[in-house]
Protein backbone atom coordinates (compact mmCIF):
# COMPACT_ATOMS: atom_id res chain seq x y z
CA UNK A 1 0.00 0.00 0.00
CA UNK A 2 0.96 3.51 -0.60
CA UNK A 3 2.44 5.53 1.94
CA UNK A 4 -0.39 8.26 3.24
CA UNK A 5 -0.20 11.71 1.16
CA UNK A 6 1.92 10.36 -1.20
CA UNK A 7 5.44 10.05 0.84
CA UNK A 8 7.66 7.28 0.11
CA UNK A 9 9.11 5.61 3.57
CA UNK A 10 5.44 5.66 5.28
CA UNK A 11 5.33 1.67 5.30
CA UNK A 12 9.03 1.35 6.34
CA UNK A 13 7.83 3.15 9.82
CA UNK A 14 5.34 0.62 10.45
CA UNK A 15 2.46 2.71 9.02
CA UNK A 16 0.76 2.88 12.73
CA UNK A 17 -2.19 4.82 12.71
CA UNK A 18 -2.05 8.09 14.66
CA UNK A 19 1.91 8.43 14.05
CA UNK A 20 3.85 11.04 12.25
CA UNK A 21 7.19 9.42 10.23
CA UNK A 22 9.97 11.15 12.27
CA UNK A 23 11.30 14.09 9.46
CA UNK A 24 8.19 14.84 7.98
CA UNK A 25 7.02 18.15 8.95
CA UNK A 26 3.57 19.26 8.27
CA UNK A 27 2.23 15.64 7.49
CA UNK A 28 -1.07 14.85 8.85
CA UNK A 29 -1.34 11.58 10.12
CA UNK A 30 -3.37 8.92 9.51
CA UNK A 31 -6.64 8.85 10.37
CA UNK A 32 -8.40 5.36 11.63
CA UNK A 33 -11.99 6.16 11.03
CA UNK A 34 -13.00 3.22 13.87
CA UNK A 35 -10.77 4.04 16.62
CA UNK A 36 -12.01 5.39 19.73
CA UNK A 37 -10.90 8.18 22.55
CA UNK A 38 -10.44 11.70 22.56
CA UNK A 39 -8.52 13.32 19.57
CA UNK A 40 -4.96 14.51 20.73
CA UNK A 41 -4.75 18.36 20.14
CA UNK A 42 -1.06 18.32 19.15
CA UNK A 43 -1.56 15.61 16.63
CA UNK A 44 -4.69 17.64 15.49
CA UNK A 45 -4.85 21.27 16.25
CA UNK A 46 -7.65 23.67 15.97
CA UNK A 47 -8.05 25.13 12.46
CA UNK A 48 -6.96 28.55 11.40
CA UNK A 49 -8.41 31.55 12.50
CA UNK A 50 -9.11 32.34 8.07
CA UNK A 51 -11.52 28.99 8.82
CA UNK A 52 -12.72 29.85 11.97
CA UNK A 53 -14.78 32.68 11.76
CA UNK A 54 -16.99 34.58 13.95
CA UNK A 55 -20.22 35.35 12.11
CA UNK A 56 -23.29 37.86 12.56
CA UNK A 57 -21.10 40.78 14.66
CA UNK A 58 -21.66 44.14 12.76
CA UNK A 59 -19.11 46.61 11.68
CA UNK A 60 -20.70 49.41 12.98
CA UNK A 61 -21.02 47.47 16.50
CA UNK A 62 -17.73 46.48 15.98
CA UNK A 63 -17.05 50.43 15.16
CA UNK A 64 -18.60 51.93 18.37
CA UNK A 65 -17.62 49.01 20.84
CA UNK A 66 -14.88 46.89 19.89
CA UNK A 67 -11.53 47.28 18.71
CA UNK A 68 -10.96 48.97 15.20
CA UNK A 69 -8.47 48.03 12.52
CA UNK A 70 -7.04 51.06 11.37
CA UNK A 71 -6.02 49.93 8.12
CA UNK A 72 -9.78 49.08 7.60
CA UNK A 73 -11.11 51.83 9.35
CA UNK A 74 -9.14 53.67 6.44
CA UNK A 75 -10.39 52.12 3.68
CA UNK A 76 -14.22 52.60 4.61
CA UNK A 77 -13.45 56.15 5.11
CA UNK A 78 -12.07 55.92 1.41
CA UNK A 79 -15.29 54.51 -0.13
CA UNK A 80 -17.74 56.86 1.96
CA UNK A 81 -15.75 59.40 0.42
CA UNK A 82 -15.53 58.46 -3.01
CA UNK A 83 -19.00 57.35 -3.78
CA UNK A 84 -20.36 60.30 -1.85
CA UNK A 85 -18.91 62.41 -4.55
CA UNK A 86 -20.26 60.58 -6.97
CA UNK A 87 -23.55 60.88 -5.46
CA UNK A 88 -23.66 63.95 -5.09
CA UNK A 89 -22.97 64.74 -8.92
CA UNK A 90 -23.58 62.37 -11.23
CA UNK A 91 -27.13 61.15 -10.76
CA UNK A 92 -27.97 64.96 -11.59
CA UNK A 93 -25.64 65.05 -14.76
CA UNK A 94 -28.35 64.17 -17.39
CA UNK A 95 -30.82 67.10 -15.63
CA UNK A 96 -27.93 69.80 -16.25
CA UNK A 97 -27.03 69.14 -19.52
CA UNK A 98 -30.86 69.41 -20.34
CA UNK A 99 -30.44 72.61 -18.91
CA UNK A 100 -28.00 73.35 -21.17
CA UNK A 101 -30.12 72.97 -24.15
CA UNK A 102 -29.16 69.37 -24.85
CA UNK A 103 -31.25 67.03 -26.79
CA UNK A 104 -31.48 63.61 -25.14
CA UNK A 105 -29.40 61.70 -27.52
CA UNK A 106 -26.51 64.08 -26.36
CA UNK A 107 -27.24 63.47 -22.83
CA UNK A 108 -27.11 60.13 -23.60
CA UNK A 109 -23.96 60.05 -25.29
CA UNK A 110 -22.30 62.03 -22.66
CA UNK A 111 -22.88 59.79 -19.72
CA UNK A 112 -23.24 56.70 -21.49
CA UNK A 113 -19.54 57.09 -23.25
CA UNK A 114 -18.06 56.70 -19.02
CA UNK A 115 -18.85 53.22 -18.83
CA UNK A 116 -17.65 52.19 -22.36
CA UNK A 117 -14.15 54.13 -21.91
CA UNK A 118 -13.93 52.77 -18.26
CA UNK A 119 -14.55 49.19 -20.09
CA UNK A 120 -11.26 49.39 -22.40
CA UNK A 121 -8.96 51.55 -19.74
CA UNK A 122 -9.39 50.02 -16.66
CA UNK A 123 -7.42 46.59 -17.19
CA UNK A 124 -4.90 48.53 -19.62
CA UNK A 125 -3.80 50.68 -16.04
CA UNK A 126 -4.51 47.73 -13.90
CA UNK A 127 -1.99 45.80 -16.15
CA UNK A 128 0.61 48.32 -15.94
CA UNK A 129 0.24 49.07 -12.25
CA UNK A 130 0.79 45.09 -11.49
CA UNK A 131 3.74 45.32 -13.87
CA UNK A 132 5.37 48.19 -12.49
CA UNK A 133 3.78 47.57 -8.56
CA UNK A 134 3.09 51.30 -8.92
CA UNK A 135 -0.61 50.81 -7.99
CA UNK A 136 -0.69 53.63 -4.84
CA UNK A 137 0.71 55.94 -7.37
CA UNK A 138 -1.67 55.55 -10.39
CA UNK A 139 -4.82 55.36 -7.34
CA UNK A 140 -3.49 58.93 -6.78
CA UNK A 141 -3.36 59.83 -10.05
CA UNK A 142 -6.54 58.68 -11.21
CA UNK A 143 -8.49 60.47 -8.00
CA UNK A 144 -6.49 63.81 -9.03
CA UNK A 145 -8.00 63.17 -12.30
CA UNK A 146 -11.49 62.90 -11.40
CA UNK A 147 -11.00 66.55 -9.69
CA UNK A 148 -9.42 67.78 -12.83
CA UNK A 149 -11.67 66.84 -15.87
CA UNK A 150 -14.86 66.99 -14.01
CA UNK A 151 -14.49 70.21 -12.49
CA UNK A 152 -14.58 71.97 -16.00
CA UNK A 153 -18.08 70.76 -16.94
CA UNK A 154 -19.25 73.03 -15.12
CA UNK A 155 -17.77 76.08 -17.04
CA UNK A 156 -18.41 75.14 -20.21
CA UNK A 157 -22.27 75.89 -21.38
CA UNK A 158 -22.89 77.69 -24.97
CA UNK A 159 -23.71 81.35 -25.00
CA UNK A 160 -27.06 82.90 -24.86
CA UNK A 161 -28.33 84.38 -28.46
CA UNK A 162 -31.53 85.93 -26.48
CA UNK A 163 -33.78 85.84 -23.56
CA UNK A 164 -37.54 84.88 -23.23
CA UNK A 165 -39.87 86.97 -21.79
CA UNK A 166 -43.23 86.43 -20.96
CA UNK A 167 -45.49 89.88 -21.19
CA UNK A 168 -48.78 87.89 -19.80
CA UNK A 169 -50.46 84.84 -19.67
CA UNK A 170 -50.46 83.90 -22.93
CA UNK A 171 -47.90 85.92 -24.95
CA UNK A 172 -44.10 85.37 -24.79
CA UNK A 173 -41.36 87.90 -26.99
CA UNK A 174 -37.56 87.53 -27.03
CA UNK A 175 -35.14 90.64 -25.31
CA UNK A 176 -31.44 91.02 -25.90
CA UNK A 177 -29.48 89.10 -22.69
CA UNK A 178 -27.82 91.17 -20.38
CA UNK A 179 -24.14 89.90 -21.66
CA UNK A 180 -24.47 90.25 -25.45
CA UNK A 181 -23.51 87.99 -28.08
CA UNK A 182 -19.43 88.77 -29.25
CA UNK A 183 -19.93 88.24 -33.37
CA UNK A 184 -16.84 89.54 -34.16
CA UNK A 185 -14.70 92.51 -33.55
CA UNK A 186 -15.77 95.74 -34.66
CA UNK A 187 -13.24 98.95 -35.20
CA UNK A 188 -14.54 101.66 -33.96
CA UNK A 189 -16.29 104.13 -35.95
CA UNK A 190 -13.51 106.82 -37.27
CA UNK A 191 -15.75 109.21 -39.27
CA UNK A 192 -16.97 112.79 -38.25
CA UNK A 193 -20.65 113.53 -37.55
CA UNK A 194 -22.30 114.57 -40.80
CA UNK A 195 -23.19 118.08 -41.24
CA UNK A 196 -26.55 119.16 -40.11
CA UNK A 197 -29.07 120.51 -42.90
CA UNK A 198 -29.91 124.40 -42.67
CA UNK A 199 -33.06 125.16 -41.19
CA UNK A 200 -35.71 127.70 -42.63
CA UNK A 201 -35.01 129.84 -39.88
CA UNK A 202 -31.74 129.93 -41.15
CA UNK A 203 -32.24 130.70 -44.79
CA UNK A 204 -34.41 133.29 -44.16
CA UNK A 205 -32.32 135.22 -41.92
CA UNK A 206 -29.96 134.98 -44.84
CA UNK A 207 -32.22 136.33 -46.64
CA UNK A 208 -32.52 139.70 -45.13
CA UNK A 209 -28.87 139.86 -44.37
CA UNK A 210 -28.10 139.89 -48.15
CA UNK A 211 -31.08 141.88 -48.60
CA UNK A 212 -29.69 144.67 -46.57
CA UNK A 213 -26.47 144.46 -48.30
CA UNK A 214 -27.76 144.85 -51.83
CA UNK A 215 -29.19 148.10 -50.86
CA UNK A 216 -25.57 150.16 -49.86
CA UNK A 217 -24.27 148.25 -53.01
CA UNK A 218 -24.58 148.97 -57.02
CA UNK A 219 -23.79 145.50 -57.91
CA UNK A 220 -27.15 143.21 -57.07
CA UNK A 221 -26.96 139.55 -56.50
CA UNK A 222 -29.62 137.04 -57.78
CA UNK A 223 -30.29 135.17 -54.63
CA UNK A 224 -32.15 132.40 -53.76
CA UNK A 225 -35.55 132.95 -51.71
CA UNK A 226 -37.33 130.65 -49.31
CA UNK A 227 -40.95 130.52 -50.87
CA UNK A 228 -43.29 128.52 -48.06
CA UNK A 229 -46.73 127.56 -49.81
CA UNK A 230 -49.55 129.68 -48.31
CA UNK A 231 -52.02 126.82 -48.80
CA UNK A 232 -51.12 123.13 -47.26
CA UNK A 233 -50.93 120.43 -49.39
CA UNK A 234 -52.69 117.60 -47.98
CA UNK A 235 -50.16 114.37 -48.06
CA UNK A 236 -51.92 111.15 -48.56
CA UNK A 237 -50.15 108.22 -46.80
CA UNK A 238 -51.53 104.81 -48.28
CA UNK A 239 -53.14 102.48 -45.08
CA UNK A 240 -51.67 99.18 -45.34
CA UNK A 241 -53.41 96.27 -44.19
CA UNK A 242 -52.51 95.13 -40.81
CA UNK A 243 -52.27 91.62 -40.11
CA UNK A 244 -51.88 90.37 -36.81
CA UNK A 245 -49.73 87.31 -35.73
CA UNK A 246 -51.28 85.16 -33.35
CA UNK A 247 -48.96 82.84 -31.51
CA UNK A 248 -50.19 80.45 -29.10
CA UNK A 249 -48.99 80.08 -25.77
CA UNK A 250 -45.93 78.13 -24.10
CA UNK A 251 -47.03 74.42 -25.58
CA UNK A 252 -47.33 71.86 -22.71
CA UNK A 253 -44.15 69.92 -21.82
CA UNK A 254 -44.07 66.12 -21.85
CA UNK A 255 -41.76 64.01 -20.50
CA UNK A 256 -38.29 63.92 -22.32
CA UNK A 257 -39.40 67.16 -24.17
CA UNK A 258 -36.27 69.03 -24.29
CA UNK A 259 -35.13 71.51 -25.92
CA UNK A 260 -38.26 73.59 -26.79
CA UNK A 261 -38.38 75.71 -30.13
CA UNK A 262 -39.61 79.03 -29.97
CA UNK A 263 -42.64 79.10 -32.45
CA UNK A 264 -44.62 80.24 -29.23
CA UNK A 265 -43.22 83.42 -29.25
CA UNK A 266 -45.05 86.34 -30.90
CA UNK A 267 -42.06 88.06 -32.77
CA UNK A 268 -40.84 84.69 -34.16
CA UNK A 269 -39.16 85.43 -37.10
CA UNK A 270 -38.94 82.03 -38.89
CA UNK A 271 -36.01 82.59 -41.29
CA UNK A 272 -33.65 83.81 -38.31
CA UNK A 273 -35.07 81.78 -35.94
CA UNK A 274 -35.51 78.68 -37.34
CA UNK A 275 -32.78 77.14 -35.16
CA UNK A 276 -33.29 78.46 -31.92
CA UNK A 277 -34.00 76.51 -29.02
CA UNK A 278 -35.01 77.06 -25.25
CA UNK A 279 -34.49 74.40 -22.60
CA UNK A 280 -37.55 73.70 -20.31
CA UNK A 281 -37.59 75.36 -16.85
CA UNK A 282 -34.96 78.24 -18.62
CA UNK A 283 -35.14 81.70 -20.21
CA UNK A 284 -32.25 81.41 -21.97
CA UNK A 285 -32.56 80.84 -25.87
CA UNK A 286 -29.35 78.77 -27.81
CA UNK A 287 -28.57 78.27 -30.99
CA UNK A 288 -27.96 74.95 -32.36
CA UNK A 289 -25.03 75.20 -33.18
CA UNK A 290 -23.74 76.70 -30.18
CA UNK A 291 -25.32 74.25 -28.54
CA UNK A 292 -23.20 71.58 -30.62
CA UNK A 293 -20.41 73.47 -30.34
CA UNK A 294 -20.52 72.92 -26.61
CA UNK A 295 -21.47 69.52 -27.03
CA UNK A 296 -18.10 68.50 -28.48
CA UNK A 297 -16.31 70.38 -25.92
CA UNK A 298 -17.82 68.21 -23.04
CA UNK A 299 -17.80 65.16 -24.96
CA UNK A 300 -14.08 65.12 -25.58
CA UNK A 301 -13.56 66.15 -21.84
CA UNK A 302 -15.38 63.45 -20.60
CA UNK A 303 -13.45 60.71 -22.67
CA UNK A 304 -10.31 62.03 -22.24
CA UNK A 305 -11.17 62.31 -17.79
CA UNK A 306 -12.67 58.86 -17.68
CA UNK A 307 -9.94 57.61 -19.30
CA UNK A 308 -7.03 58.50 -17.14
CA UNK A 309 -9.73 58.10 -14.09
CA UNK A 310 -11.17 54.76 -14.72
CA UNK A 311 -8.41 52.64 -13.11
CA UNK A 312 -9.37 54.47 -9.14
CA UNK A 313 -12.12 52.26 -8.15
CA UNK A 314 -10.43 49.03 -9.52
CA UNK A 315 -6.82 50.03 -7.71
CA UNK A 316 -8.91 50.42 -4.75
CA UNK A 317 -10.47 47.55 -4.77
CA UNK A 318 -7.65 44.89 -5.74
CA UNK A 319 -5.49 47.26 -2.82
CA UNK A 320 -8.59 46.44 -0.18
CA UNK A 321 -8.73 42.44 -1.04
CA UNK A 322 -5.35 41.86 -1.16
CA UNK A 323 -5.22 43.76 2.45
CA UNK A 324 -8.27 41.10 3.74
CA UNK A 325 -6.02 38.36 2.45
CA UNK A 326 -8.04 35.37 3.62
CA UNK A 327 -10.59 37.39 5.37
CA UNK A 328 -11.98 38.41 1.58
CA UNK A 329 -15.49 37.61 2.49
CA UNK A 330 -15.58 40.83 4.41
CA UNK A 331 -14.79 43.01 1.55
CA UNK A 332 -18.64 44.20 1.49
CA UNK A 333 -18.34 45.02 5.09
CA UNK A 334 -16.25 47.51 3.74
CA UNK A 335 -17.95 48.46 0.40
CA UNK A 336 -21.18 48.83 2.01
CA UNK A 337 -20.15 52.64 3.53
CA UNK A 338 -19.71 53.76 0.12
CA UNK A 339 -23.40 52.94 -0.42
CA UNK A 340 -24.06 54.87 2.76
CA UNK A 341 -22.06 57.50 1.29
CA UNK A 342 -23.73 57.55 -2.05
CA UNK A 343 -27.06 57.97 -0.57
CA UNK A 344 -26.07 60.31 2.38
CA UNK A 345 -24.44 62.67 -0.44
CA UNK A 346 -27.67 62.22 -2.78
CA UNK A 347 -30.33 63.44 -0.24
CA UNK A 348 -28.45 66.44 1.66
CA UNK A 349 -27.48 67.62 -1.63
CA UNK A 350 -30.72 67.54 -3.57
CA UNK A 351 -31.73 69.35 -0.64
CA UNK A 352 -29.67 71.91 -1.34
CA UNK A 353 -29.67 72.15 -5.05
CA UNK A 354 -33.81 72.49 -4.93
CA UNK A 355 -33.01 76.51 -2.86
CA UNK A 356 -29.80 77.17 -5.02
CA UNK A 357 -31.72 79.18 -7.40
CA UNK A 358 -29.33 82.20 -7.19
CA UNK A 359 -27.12 83.14 -10.47
CA UNK A 360 -24.90 85.83 -10.02
CA UNK A 361 -23.98 86.62 -13.87
CA UNK A 362 -27.41 85.11 -15.50
CA UNK A 363 -28.08 86.76 -18.75
CA UNK A 364 -31.75 86.26 -19.07
CA UNK A 365 -32.54 86.32 -15.08
CA UNK A 366 -33.44 82.85 -13.79
CA UNK A 367 -36.72 81.08 -14.00
CA UNK A 368 -38.40 79.89 -10.99
CA UNK A 369 -37.56 76.33 -11.39
CA UNK A 370 -34.05 77.16 -12.55
CA UNK A 371 -31.23 75.69 -10.76
CA UNK A 372 -27.47 76.58 -9.64
CA UNK A 373 -25.44 73.18 -10.27
CA UNK A 374 -22.16 75.04 -8.93
CA UNK A 375 -23.01 73.43 -6.06
CA UNK A 376 -22.86 69.70 -6.82
CA UNK A 377 -19.29 70.41 -8.65
CA UNK A 378 -17.94 72.29 -5.49
CA UNK A 379 -19.24 69.55 -3.36
CA UNK A 380 -17.77 66.33 -5.86
CA UNK A 381 -14.36 68.03 -5.75
CA UNK A 382 -14.04 68.60 -2.19
CA UNK A 383 -15.52 64.77 -1.32
CA UNK A 384 -13.24 63.34 -4.21
CA UNK A 385 -10.15 66.00 -2.68
CA UNK A 386 -11.37 63.88 0.96
CA UNK A 387 -11.37 60.32 -0.67
CA UNK A 388 -7.36 61.27 -2.19
CA UNK A 389 -6.28 62.14 1.26
CA UNK A 390 -7.71 58.83 2.48
CA UNK A 391 -6.07 57.24 0.06
CA UNK A 392 -2.92 58.29 0.82
CA UNK A 393 -2.77 55.77 3.67
CA UNK A 394 -3.84 52.79 1.42
CA UNK A 395 -0.88 50.55 1.37
CA UNK A 396 -0.57 47.79 -1.67
CA UNK A 397 1.40 45.20 -1.06
CA UNK A 398 2.73 42.57 -3.71
CA UNK A 399 3.65 39.09 -3.35
CA UNK A 400 6.18 38.69 -6.15
CA UNK A 401 9.61 40.27 -6.96
CA UNK A 402 9.94 43.57 -8.98
CA UNK A 403 11.02 43.25 -12.40
CA UNK A 404 12.20 45.27 -14.34
CA UNK A 405 11.33 45.50 -18.01
CA UNK A 406 13.74 45.75 -20.75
Amino acid sequence: MDGYGGNEGYESYGGHPGVTPHGMQGVRPKVDPEALGEVDPNLYPQPKEATHKIRGRSDILELLCGDVDQELLTVKTFYFFFYSAFGSLFPLMGVYFKQMGMNPGQCGLLIGSRPFVEFLAAPFWGSLADRWQKGKMLLLASLSCWIIFTLPLGFIQPPATSCLVRKNVTEYVLETPKVPRILKREAPDMRGPEPALPTPLAIQTNLHEQEHAAQHNTLKRDVPHWIEPEVPIPIVEEEEPLVRNIRSAKPHIYAGMSPLDIRFVKDYNEKEQANWVSPIFSSIVYRTQDIQKAFFLLILLVIIGEFFSAPAITLADSAVITLLGEDADRYGHQRMFGSLGWGLAMFFVGIALDHSTAFPDHPCGPDEREKNYTICFATFSVLMGAALICATQINFKYEFPSEVPE
